[in-house]
């Protein structure tokens, strides 16, 4: 990967895709965020668009891009492939330390595509100085400190988890629980065993939390 190239992910979120994403910035690469259910011709727009030289997805994804793009496409590398496929992402774990480039603030960090409902997705990008800043912001708030289990339902591909709930919550030492879906009795599994203190998402999600709560008292009958 060469300074300044632009790598796509587009996969669920993971554990790997933290990894993965923290791995490009650090490298001096640029960060593009997909929404893996991306109509078949905004993903193959902004794919294009972005000129992503690599894109980190799954082995399902993967057999749909190789569809959808015109050969030679971008490299993919799977995030869901045990290390023996030639194709994992493991393949390029290092046991050592290697030197990495110098990354000046006003590099492009990442590249988010807006949902493109006035047209196709649009680019826009961020440099690592906003990602700072908003990083500084959020730890001068207190929002969470080291030693908080942070619950993180919100998908990667926007930039509010992106930034907020990702980078914030690591930089100030906070561990990052993933539920394993969006539905009702996983957010109250995750909350449960990762003994969440601190939860990042919407007012809409908020709201569907209070509606699931309401509607299993009003079902358990007046007493109760």
């Amino acid at each position: 990967m060469r300074h300044g190239d632009h790598v796509a992910m587009l996969a669920e979120n993971q554990p790997e895709w933290i990894a993965t994403a923290l791995a490009v910035m650090a490298a001096g690469g640029v960060v593009v965020p997909l929404d893996v259910q991306l109509a078949d011709k905004s993903l193959v727009h902004c794919l294009a668009d972005s000129e992503a030289r690599f894109v980190f997805t799954t082995a399902d994804s993967a057999t749909r891009i190789e569809k959808l793009c015109a050969k030679p496409g971008p490299q993919l590398l799977l995030l869901d492939t045990p290390q023996d496929n030639p194709r994992s992402w493991r393949r390029l774990l290092l046991d050592k330390a290697t030197a990495l480039p110098q990354v000046e603030p006003g590099d492009p960090a990442t590249l988010f595509y807006t949902s493109g409902t006035t047209g196709a997705p649009k680019g826009v990008p961020l440099t690592h100085a906003n990602l700072a800043h908003q990083l500084n912001m959020v730890v001068d708030a207190n929002l969470a400190v080291a030693g908080d289990r942070v619950l993180l339902p919100l998908p990667f591909h926007h930039v509010y988890p992106f930034v907020i709930g990702v980078f914030a919550m690591l930089a100030v030492g906070a561990a990052i629980v993933l539920p394993h879906a969006l539905t009702g009795p996983q957010l109250a599994r995750a909350l449960r065993e990762g003994d969440v203190t601190v939860m990042i998402g919407v007012p809409r999600l908020y709201s569907a939390l209070v509606a699931g709560i309401q509607t299993r008292v009003e079902s358990a009958g007046r007493a109760r």
